[in-house]
């Protein structure tokens, strides 16, 4: 009896252990979060090829540039920071898709232009032109013009539709590219999906969309809006890129296009609920964890003084 009571303390120790390993490499330093319920954030941004506005507490892509004649092609904007970061999470609130939308990482800004649909110049997580599934891709390298393709294996039917509103979540490590999608509504995830890739190594974030889709007849101009966003360095990257980007919501954009257009609020999406966070209840269970060791303990000494 006496055995099984050791096994048995010693099993809870490893999971408080574990436990609390887990909740430390969750652990990080956001460095950029915004909710868009300031217009003025929006000089946190430099956009190409389109034109955004912060409106009604989210971000809108409302039409592309004047120099685009394309009406089926795609803007993209970025965080006006030209960071070094390497192993961070971006995540952000995409609602009323309706066809090519997703998460920019690792976008190297001083690259990234105006001059094609896929210069970001970065990865990209995305639910697909029809809104049915989510994918992964990247600028090619070797010329920013050109797409490099989506990565094999990643376009992964979501269970989404045009109009879906979605969590995007996207976890940069090292060579490793993660892109997990969430109903945002229900919190079900719908995609979850790792690639290897070691072509574009570090820096900012940023939306791209597409602007209309005749094939579907979908448009994202005043339709889809992001909310919610939020940057995440990792352990690792805390130290050496804290002092670099301390004041990151607080510099303007000197080259950032301000142009306002009128907003359709009638398509506005509701704001769900938002998800409560994790870190307290891993806390909690591993008190509670330590809490039944010492018991069991205290259980096998009182035994063995009666002998």
């Amino acid at each position: 009896m006496l055995k099984k009571i050791l096994c048995l303390a010693l099993v809870v120790m490893m999971i408080c252990a574990m436990s609390i390993t887990v909740s430390a490499a969750d652990e990080g330093k956001v460095v950029y979060e915004n909710d868009f319920s300031d217009p003025a954030t929006i000089a946190d941004f430099k956009q190409y090829r389109s034109i955004w506005e912060v409106a009604d507490g989210k971000l809108w892509i409302v039409g592309p540039s004047e120099e685009i004649t394309d009406a089926e092609s795609f803007g993209h904007i970025l965080l006006n920071k030209e960071v070094t970061w390497k192993n961070y999470i971006v995540e952000a609130d995409l609602e009323n898709v309706q066809t090519s939308t997703g998460i920019i990482s690792r976008a190297d800004i001083t690259k990234a232009d105006a001059s094609s649909a896929n210069s970001f110049a970065g990865f990209l997580g995305f639910l697909s032109n029809n809104a049915k599934s989510g994918a992964m891709g990247r600028t090619n390298p070797a010329d920013i013009t050109a797409w490099g393709g989506n990565y094999e294996g990643s376009v992964i039917a979501a269970g989404t539709d045009m109009g879906s509103s979605v969590h995007m979540k996207v976890t940069v490590i090292d060579d490793t590219f993660t892109l997990e999608i969430f109903d945002l509504n229900t919190g079900v995830e719908l995609y979850n999906n790792i690639v290897v890739s070691e072509e574009w190594t570090s820096g900012t974030v940023g939306f791209r969309a597409r602007f209309n889709n005749a094939g579907t007849g979908a448009s994202s101009l005043n339709i889809v809006s992001f909310d919610n966003l939020k940057v995440t360095l990792l352990d690792e990257e805390v130290e050496t890129t804290a002092a670099a980007t301390e004041a990151v919501t607080t510099e303007a954009a000197t080259e950032a296009t301000t142009t306002e257009a009128t907003v359709d609020t009638t398509v506005t999406p509701t704001v769900p609920e938002g998800t409560p966070a994790t870190g307290d209840s891993t806390v909690l269970l591993a008190f509670a964890c330590a809490a039944i060791a010492c018991c069991a303990a205290i259980v096998v000494f009182k035994k063995k003084s009666v002998r």
